[in-house]
């Protein structure tokens, strides 16, 4: 080994050492029973399999699971992060109602939270949205500005994109953070800011989902992952993990309510038929359930009505001064 790689690998070495030590996730037990390369055995016990299950908890019915990782995915300027601001300030003001109009609704839990890290929307502008839903948070909606990621490069790894991860400094005192407010929900936008690391290495990201899924799971918070999809055709970016990874995947575009594809499908337009329509486009433990044409603002709500709900897009999407903009039927 030559001297100056040496030099090198003794420097990184003494970073290591230095470097402020980040919470281990899940804890190593202190106990000799607990295996040290698996959370849980089960099955050792031919009983095992007779004892009852409890059914499966969820936050939003057959569209978020409590304890589980999510993403909602969309391009950019259609309503991804309100939407998220609607759900988290419904559970915070203790209300059943995420998406007026929608036919699950929120399951109530008293005492509990909801976080909103983001490194986008600055605290007034999200209290201004706020403002404009007129919820009753109190003190149970609450807004994080991350300095730095959740996630970073693992020291052996010399620092490249390509390393093994770990869990960062703030990534750390996030999870601290929302288990002292007992938060039910966690709001991470954007991803691309929370994860450090190359999106498109499946291993890395892989272990990004699994150790914020087990924490999810541990702590009965869901994780919400808000991300931006690629210039392509795909609908989020980086590897096919980001997707196989979450348990449910939600979608906020704009569809055509007229034109269809040749397979029937609807399919993103351009013209004056153009409305917003959130789609659950994967889910793990139910049938995937239908799709909400939304309409509205600050507060989306469902629209049965296609037509309607493409009326009162391009409705708002008129420039300022023109007549009928932000009239208030359209709010």
């Amino acid at each position: 080994m030559s001297t100056r790689i040496a030099d090198a690998l003794e420097d990184f070495k003494e970073k290591g050492k230095s470097a402020e030590v980040v919470e281990e996730w899940p804890p190593k037990s202190e106990s000799t029973e607990e295996s040290d390369w698996y959370h849980e055995e089960w099955g050792a016990n031919p009983d095992d399999w007779k004892k009852p299950v409890p059914e499966r908890k969820w936050l939003i019915p057959s569209w978020l699971p409590a304890g589980r990782i999510a993403i909602l995915t969309g391009k950019g300027g259609q309503g991804k992060s309100r939407l998220a601001l609607q759900i988290a300030a419904a559970i915070a003001a203790g209300e059943s109602h995420w998406l007026p109009g929608a036919r699950e609704s929120l399951q109530r839990e008293e005492g509990v939270a909801a976080v909103i890290a983001s490194w986008e929307d600055e605290r007034d502008e999200v209290a201004r949205r706020l403002e404009g839903m007129k919820k009753a948070v109190g003190d149970r909606l609450r807004y994080i500005s991350p300095k730095g990621s959740l996630w970073e490069p693992h020291p052996d790894g010399f620092n490249h994109t390509s390393a093994t991860g770990q869990l960062s400094h703030c990534g750390s005192q996030l999870r601290k953070y929302c288990a002292e407010v007992k938060a039910r929900l966690l709001v991470i936008d954007p991803r691309a800011a929370a994860y450090g690391l190359n999106e498109n290495d499946r291993a890395l990201v892989r272990q990004f989902m699994a150790s914020w899924d087990t924490w999810a799971q541990k702590t009965s918070c869901a994780v919400l992952l808000i991300a931006h999809p690629p210039k392509t055709e795909s609908s989020y970016s980086g590897s096919t993990d980001w997707h196989a990874a979450a348990r449910t995947v939600w979608e906020l575009g704009l569809e055509d309510t007229e034109e269809k594809t040749a397979r029937g499908k609807r399919k993103e337009g351009t013209g004056e038929d153009l409305a917003p329509r959130l789609t659950c486009t994967k889910a793990n433990y139910v049938q995937i359930p239908s799709s909400y044409w939304l309409s509205g603002y600050p507060v989306w709500k469902v629209e049965e009505n296609p037509k309607t709900a493409a009326d009162k897009w391009q409705q708002r999407m008129q420039p300022v001064g023109t007549q009928g903009q932000r009239d208030a039927k359209y709010v």
